[in-house]
């Protein structure tokens, strides 16, 4: 099995969980467990929100979308289009059928393909990629890509070395056969340096660095 097929699986697995931490649709317990270790979920979509804006307009590609929550709230903002990309069969059904339910399918379009083989003819305004780059072990080439796909802004996030946390979800992913790559601030400032962008932002939160950055 390949990596990308392992990582597949894996989030085959996990999407109706995934999404239950953005839904609440869990137990008392699990929802106080998702408030204790993944609030940077949050933190991370309004830094995006905040840095993007404004919405109206816009063509936005997500990569490694999930379940679709990001374009979901980026439809209800006006954007035109929102592309999501991700690699499990079950998440990109998941994000087509929420985004039926809610009524904004026709702002929404939600494909199974990795990062490296996606093409599109027009460009996008806004690309975003949070939590996507914990699991691409070389980034470069991919964040090169990105940079062909994008016209503006790019936010991403990266999961940051030396992080209480890191020890933790390292091991537990791991025993679950899923690689993940954990970035120092220098590393993840080098990448953008060597692919065109020019970063306007890099913040930390909690085990997160969080990246606003334009094509040079």
């Amino acid at each position: 099995m390949t990596e990308t097929e392992r990582l597949a699986t894996f989030f085959d697995r996990k999407s109706i969980a995934f999404d239950a931490i953005y839904s609440g649709e869990k137990n008392v317990v699990l929802r106080l467990w998702d408030r204790l270790t993944r609030r940077n979920l949050q933190v991370r979509l309004g830094f995006t929100l905040k840095v993007g804006q404004p919405w109206e307009g816009k063509r936005v590609l997500d990569v490694g979308c999930g379940s679709g929550r990001y374009g979901l709230t980026l439809a209800k903002l006006g954007v035109r289009e929102v592309v999501g990309l991700d690699i499990s069969g079950d998440m990109v059904a998941l994000a087509g059928r929420l985004a039926r339910n809610l009524g904004v399918a026709d702002r929404c379009r939600f494909v199974q393909s990795e990062a490296l083989e996606f093409q599109d003819g027009e460009g996008f305004d806004v690309t975003i990629a949070n939590g996507f780059f914990d699991y691409v072990m070389d980034p470069a080439p991919v964040l090169a890509r990105l940079r062909t796909l994008t016209n503006g802004l790019l936010v991403a996030t990266f999961p940051a070395k030396g992080a209480a946390r890191t020890p933790f979800r390292w091991a537990w992913l791991r025993m679950h056969g899923c690689p993940i790559k954990f970035y120092t601030l220098r590393e993840v400032s080098t990448l953008f340096q060597q692919t065109g962008y020019l970063h306007r932002q890099i913040k930390r939160n909690g085990p997160i660095y969080m990246v606003a950055a334009d094509p040079r």
